[in-house]
């Protein structure tokens, strides 16, 4: 409810009491008149009585015509008044009848009085006489009874008069009041809380808000005030967003400035030529790396003319196609012969990509060139080193496995004549003599050994087989059956995880596998079985292979030279073997384009791992 409601039903209130005020003050005046009225009449009844009263002694006394006319007048007087008279209840009902009846006696009494002669009114003056009084003093007495009711009766509408005026005063006051003062909270306590939110506004805190809720003005007021807070916030925000933005444009603006002078520094003394080139070919910018490159002595020189022109291109074709892929949205490299405005020789590398203006429309091709001339020659003498290498590589192996053929049969014949001096002379000669020929015979098998191992290893790049699929589970099987002397002998226990399929040379997978088991059951523990496991891993690009045992180990500064020819970590007394073994192992898995490497704890066991890229 709005205040101002609340100020009309109060002003209606208020105002409606004065017509209840009234109306109670007429009924209370209208029952007071006919009260007065009563009172009037009563008294004008006991006047009456008290004349008859009187006016019958003096007609007793002196029965004269105007004493008659006397009498019957206040006899008349009082019946008019009594039978005028208002009656209010049934008991003032009874005492006017009883008045009425007593005048009514009088009435009779006295007409017999004045209708008898002289002696007969002597005979009934002292009769009538008696009756008359007693009647005019019941008549009296009556009549003091109607004025003292009448008295009554006005007496006690005064007092309720008074009591209904005052309660509904009382009553009257309680409301306005009560109104007024839970009015005066609804308002003075949302006031305060106004005033108080203006302070802490006016502090500065936009984030406030009254939060009174009511359906009057006040609560008007304050959503009015809530909303104004709202707003001022929004502009206050918007003024702050404005001034940052306007900061922040004055930095971005500022960041501009500087990157475009460190793009303009870069590109003034960047090593390599930077260029922009039109679709046509002209040129538009360069650099003066590119001024240098070009050996020429001014932009001027070159600006505006076809870049083909600015230097003798081998390829101009394929420069030009160049600059057309780029306008098409598209990125290129090319590398060329050229030759500088002086006739220097040159071999430049461009990356060309496309620049775009604002609106998203390539306008020209942004071109970094540098001079590859240098490493073009160096490449050039790489490449002839390359070729020379693998011509002498190819002589080398050429010739040591020419050598190693051709030694194998002299050897053969030497250890052969040797082998039977030991026999048909063991014995026969002094110790010393059986001691070195054992030594020549030791040494000439040896030396076929090394030989074989030799020959071994230069077949891997001369005498490789062609790459295939290779079920390495089959290589796996078959390796382990040509160890099985060894293997049973040393009661050793070989076993597999799951093994791929590879692209590869089979029989140098099959001696790969062969010589890792082998070394793994050869360098065991005394007195412990050796184990060896092999299993395959899947990596990004390639299978990683891991042979791992229990044996003896190898200390870390070893594991450089366990793949170097004829490199023995060991006497000849204690492992048997040539020191080519790893050697192969390691140009078997290099031809084949992985890794090989060695993983070990000196009498922990020892891991070698080596990779075959995918097929």
């Amino acid at each position: 409810m709005t205040i101002a409601k609340k100020l009309r039903m109060i002003v209606l209130l208020s105002a409606g009491t004065v017509p209840v005020f009234i109306l109670l003050f007429a009924l209370a005046f209208m029952m007071q008149s006919r009260a007065q009225e009563r009172m009037t009449a009563s008294d004008s009844i006991a006047r009456a009585a008290a004349e008859i009263n009187i006016h019958s002694g003096h007609y007793l006394r002196h029965p004269e015509e105007s004493m008659y006319a006397k009498w019957m007048g206040a006899y008349n007087s009082a019946a008019k008044i009594l039978k005028q008279m208002p009656v209010k209840d049934t008991e003032n009902r009874v005492v006017v009848d009883r008045m009425l009846r007593n005048l009514s006696e009088m009435n009779t009494f006295f007409s017999e009085l004045a209708a008898s002669s002289e002696k007969g009114r002597r005979m009934l003056s002292s009769r009538t006489a008696d009756a008359l009084i007693m009647r005019a003093g019941e008549l009296t007495e009556d009549a003091f009874r109607l004025v003292a009711v009448s008295d009554e009766e006005i007496r006690s509408l005064n007092r309720v008069l008074i009591e209904l005026f005052t309660i509904i005063s009382v009553l009257l006051t309680l409301a306005v009041l009560l109104t007024s003062v839970a009015l005066g909270r609804r308002i003075s306590g949302p006031i305060n809380k106004l005033r108080a939110g203006t302070e802490v506004i006016g502090s500065g805190n936009l984030d406030y808000r009254t939060g009174i809720r009511s359906d009057d003005e006040i609560g008007q007021l304050s959503e009015a005030f809530d909303q104004m807070t709202a707003s001022l916030k929004t502009i206050t925000v918007s003024r702050d967003d404005l001034a940052n933005e306007v900061a922040e444009r004055i930095r971005a603006e500022e960041a501009l400035r500087q990157n475009q002078r460190f793009l303009e520094t870069v590109i003034r003394n960047a090593p390599a030529c930077i260029k922009l080139v039109a679709e046509d070919g002209s040129l538009l910018q360069m650099n003066p790396a590119g001024l240098s490159i070009l050996e020429a002595d001014s932009i001027e020189q070159v600006q505006g003319k076809n870049i083909s022109s600015c230097a003798s291109f081998k390829y101009q074709p394929a420069f030009m196609n160049l600059i057309k892929e780029v306008f098409q949205a598209k990125t290129g490299t090319l590398e060329f012969e050229a030759v500088s405005l002086k006739g220097k020789p040159l071999w430049l590398s461009t990356n060309a990509a496309p620049l775009y203006d604002n609106a998203g429309t390539i306008t020209a091709l942004l071109g970094i060139t540098v001079d590859i001339t240098e490493r073009k020659r160096a490449e050039e003498e790489r490449e002839k080193l390359i070729r020379e290498l693998a011509r002498s590589n190819k002589e080398l192996e050429q010739f040591a496995y020419v050598a190693s053929h051709d030694l194998q049969e002299p050897l053969r014949m030497v250890t052969g004549f040797v082998s039977l001096l030991e026999q048909k002379y063991k014995g026969r000669l002094d110790e010393k003599a059986d001691k070195y020929i054992r030594f020549a015979v030791d040494g000439s098998v040896r030396m076929q050994k090394l030989i074989e191992g030799l020959l071994a290893y230069s077949r891997v790049s001369t005498r490789g087989g062609e790459f295939k699929r290779v079920e390495l589970v089959e290589v796996f099987h078959e390796a382990v059956a040509n160890l099985s002397a060894s293997i049973q002998e040393s009661k050793a226990h070989v076993a597999r995880g799951d093994l791929p399929a590879v692209k590869g040379d089979e029989m140098q997978l099959l001696q790969l596998l062969q010589n890792l088991i082998g070394n793994a059951v050869k360098f065991r523990k005394p007195d412990v079985p050796p184990e060896v496991h092999i299993s395959a891993q899947k990596k990004e690009k390639e299978w990683m292979f891991e042979v791992r045992d229990n044996g003896i180990g190898i200390k870390k500064e070893n594991f450089d030279k366990l793949f170097q020819v004829f490199t023995r970590l060991h006497s000849r007394e204690e492992y048997a073997g040539t020191g080519i073994g790893l050697a192969v192992c390691k140009k078997i898995v290099e031809r084949h384009g992985g890794r090989i490497w060695v993983d070990s704890v000196p009498w922990e066991g020892s891991s070698f791992f080596f990779t075959i890229p995918f097929g």
